[in-house]
C-alpha cells in the first residue's frame, strides 16, 4: 500500500495505524520537519503481511521537478514490481481544493487506471471534526451532507474509500480497511498495479543484476587464468631441474594410466597429483623425488582452494 497526499493529510499516522507501532514520524504541517524521502515498513496485520510505504508531499509548488522526480523514483523502487492499492489521505477536518488537481497529477504519473482502479480515499482526522463524529457513520453523514467535493473525489476513485478513526489509541477500521483492499485487488484483477514507470523500473533491475552477472564471471575467469599460470610456472620452474626428460609416448601412457583413478576428483586437484606423481616415477633419485613432491604439493593446494572456494560458493 502507498500511502499519498498533501502535508498535514495525516498519511504517517494512517501508516501507524494500519501498521499497529509507531513507525513513521508524524511532522503535521511543520515544513521545516516534513518528511523528504519515501519510507517503508511492513507487519503482520489481521493475518495478512503488509506493506506500507510512505510519502512526501510530491504536490507543493515549492519542490523542484527533480526532487519530485526523484522522490515518486523512489516510490517506485520500494514498491515494485507494483502496489495492490495507493491511499489517497484527505483529511475531512479542512478544505479540499487542491486534492482534486492532486488527483489528476496522480493520473497524469500513474495512468487513469492508478485512480480509477487502485485508488482508495482515506478520510484521516475525523477525531478532529468541530462536530465531535464519534463514529464512522457520522463521519460518513457529515461529508454526504456538508462536503459534496469530497464525494466527487469518491467519485473519481470508482466510489471507493475508507473512513480510518483513532481515538485516544483506540484504533478502529484497520480490519475493514484491509478488507476493502483485497476487494480492490480482486475488481482490478487479482494483481498488483503496473504502468509504464513499473516496467521501466523492472528492466533497469534487470540489467543491473545482468551486469553483475557478468562481472562475476569476468572475474572468476581471471581467478582461474591466474591460478591456471600459477599451476603451470610451478611446472616450468620444475623443468630447470631435470637433466632429461621422458618420452613423451612414455609420459601419455603413464598419463592415462595414473588419471583413470581420478576422475572422480576435482580438476586441479587431479592435476596436482597426477604432475607430482609422473615427476616423482620419472626422475630419478632422490632429486627426483623431491622435485616430484614439491611441485605435486603446489598445484594440489592451489587446486584445494579453489576446490574449497567452489564449496562455499
Amino acid at each position: 500500500m502507498v500511502l499519498l497526499g498533501h502535508r498535514g493529510s495525516g498519511k504517517s499516522a494512517a501508516g501507524n495505524i494500519i501498521l499497529g507501532r509507531e513507525e513513521f514520524e508524524v511532522h503535521g504541517e511543520d515544513v521545516r520537519a516534513a518528511a523528504q524521502q519515501c519510507v517503508k515498513a511492513r507487519a503482520l496485520v489481521e493475518d495478512t503481511r503488509v506493506s506500507v510505504i510512505d510519502t512526501p508531499d510530491w504536490f507543493q509548488s515549492e519542490r523542484s521537478p527533480e526532487e519530485v522526480k526523484a522522490q515518486i523514483s523512489s516510490c517506485v523502487a520500494l514498491s515494485a514490481p507494483g502496489p495492490h492499492v495507493f491511499l489517497f489521505c484527505v483529511p475531512v477536518d479542512r478544505p479540499t481544493h487542491s486534492e482534486m488537481p492532486a488527483l489528476r497529477a496522480l493520473e497524469g504519473v500513474f495512468g487513469p487506471d492508478a485512480v480509477r482502479r487502485h485508488t482508495i480515499v482515506l478520510f484521516t482526522r475525523s477525531e478532529l471534526l468541530p462536530e465531535g463524529a464519534a463514529c464512522v457513520e457520522e463521519v460518513e453523514a457529515y461529508i454526504s451532507s456538508r462536503r459534496p467535493e469530497m464525494l466527487e473525489l469518491v467519485q473519481r476513485c470508482g466510489d471507493r474509500y475508507h473512513v480510518l478513526q483513532s481515538k485516544s489509541r483506540q484504533i478502529s477500521g484497520v480490519k475493514e480497511l484491509l478488507e476493502k483492499v483485497q476487494q480492490t485487488v480482486k475488481e482490478s484483477g487479482g494483481g498488483f498495479y503496473s504502468c509504464s514507470l513499473y516496467q521501466q523500473n523492472q528492466e533497469e533491475v534487470k540489467t543491473i543484476k545482468r551486469d553483475r552477472q557478468n562481472q562475476s564471471h569476468t572475474l572468476d575467469a581471471l581467478r582461474e587464468t591466474e591460478e591456471e599460470e600459477e599451476v603451470m610456472s610451478a611446472v616450468e620452474k620444475s623443468d630447470c631441474l631435470v637433466s632429461a626428460a621422458p618420452a613423451p609416448s612414455l609420459l601419455h601412457s603413464m598419463w592415462e594410466r595414473t588419471s583413470s583413478g581420478a576422475r572422480r576428483v576435482p580438476k586441479l586437484l587431479a592435476v596436482g597429483a597426477l604432475t607430482g606423481a609422473a615427476l616423482g616415477v620419472f626422475l630419478a633419485g632422490a632429486v627426483g623425488g623431491a622435485v616430484g613432491a614439491a611441485v605435486g604439493s603446489v598445484v594440489t593446494e592451489v587446486g584445494r582452494r579453489r576446490f574449497i572456494k567452489q564449496k562455499t560458493e
